[in-house]
C-alpha cells in the first residue's frame, strides 16, 4: 500500500517564500513521520493554452488525484491525502487518513463547511467513481453558472452530490446526518446509507480555520479548545502565522494578528520572512 501526502503551491508575491520556509519542511517532517510519500507541486498543471483547468486551479485537488488513479500512479488500498497551502500543521501526532473502511474524510471546518482545504482518499471503487462523477463534464456543464458552485467549484460539487444546503446557521456537525440530504436536487448522487458507510467525518479540529481573538468572521460558529488544533487553515485572506509553526500560538489580545494577508502583503516589501 502507498500512501501520498500532495500539496499545491505556487504563489505569485510573498506567500511563496512563507509557503517554502513554513509549510514545506513541517509538511515532510509529517508525512515522514507517517509514512507517506510527499509530491509538493510548486508549478501547477495547466492546460494546452496556458490556463488552469476549468479556469481556476482549485479543480486540480481532484483533478490530479483522478489523473494518478487513471495513470496507475495510485491502485486499489491506496491512500492519498491533500492539504492546502496555507495549512499548517500544528499537531503531528496522528496520520491524516480515512478511518478503516471508510473511503473520503474531510472535517466540517470552523466557519461551518464541508471543506476540501483538507481531504483524504483511500483509493477503492467508491471513490474512484466519486472522483470521476465530481469532474464529468456533463454535471460541470449543468452546474457551472450556480452561484454556489461559482465560488466554491470542486466543494460545491461535493454538496450538490450529497444534497447538503449550501450554508447554514446551525453548524453542520449538530444537525442529522451532517447536513446530507438537507437540500437534495435532481443532481443528488448518494443515499444516506452511501455517505454512512464510506465518508469519515473528522473532527473540526483537523480543519480549524478561524480562532477565537485571531481575527473576525461573521461565520465563525464552531469553536474548538485552541491547544488541540491538528491543522490550523489560514483560509479567506486571514494572517499566516508563523508563531504556529514553532509550536505556539498568538495570544488573543495581540495585534496584528487581526489584519489579514492585504496588510500582510505590505509587511513582506520590506521585511523578511
Amino acid at each position: 500500500m502507498k500512501k501520498v501526502l500532495f500539496v499545491m503551491a505556487e504563489y505569485p508575491d510573498w506567500r511563496q517564500q512563507f509557503f517554502e520556509k513554513y509549510m514545506s519542511p513541517t509538511n515532510s517532517a509529517y508525512a515522514e513521520k507517517h509514512g507517506f510519500e510527499y509530491i509538493e507541486m510548486r508549478k501547477l498543471p495547466r492546460e494546452p493554452d496556458g490556463t488552469f483547468y476549468r479556469g481556476n486551479p482549485t479543480w486540480l485537488k481532484h483533478k490530479v488525484v483522478h489523473d494518478w488513479i487513471q495513470t496507475g500512479f495510485l491502485e486499489d488500498g491506496d491512500i492519498v491525502s491533500h492539504i492546502d497551502a496555507d495549512i499548517c500543521i500544528f499537531n503531528d501526532s496522528e496520520s491524516f487518513e480515512p478511518a478503516p473502511g471508510k473511503s473520503f474524510g474531510y472535517a466540517i471546518d470552523s466557519c461551518n463547511s464541508h471543506c476540501m482545504g483538507a481531504y483524504t482518499i483511500r483509493v477503492n471503487e467508491w471513490s474512484r467513481e466519486m472522483l470521476r462523477h465530481q469532474l464529468d463534464d456533463g454535471f460541470y456543464q449543468r452546474m457551472k453558472d450556480d452561484h454556489h458552485w461559482q465560488s466554491f467549484r470542486e466543494q460545491a460539487a461535493w454538496y450538490t452530490m450529497t444534497g447538503t444546503i449550501y450554508h447554514s446557521w446551525v453548524p453542520f456537525s449538530d444537525m442529522p446526518n451532517y447536513g446530507f440530504h438537507s437540500s437534495p436536487s435532481h443532481e443528488l448522487k448518494y443515499t444516506l446509507a452511501e455517505l454512512e458507510e464510506h465518508v469519515h467525518v473528522f473532527p473540526t479540529e483537523w480543519n480549524v480555520t478561524h480562532v477565537a481573538g485571531e481575527g473576525f468572521n461573521d461565520y465563525f460558529m464552531i469553536p474548538t479548545i485552541r491547544k488541540s488544533t491538528v491543522f490550523r487553515h489560514f483560509a479567506g485572506g486571514q494572517r499566516w502565522q508563523s508563531e504556529y509553526f514553532k509550536g505556539n500560538q498568538r495570544k488573543p489580545n495581540l495585534d496584528p494578528a487581526h489584519l489579514g494577508t492585504r496588510a500582510q502583503a505590505e509587511e513582506y516589501k520590506t521585511d523578511e520572512v
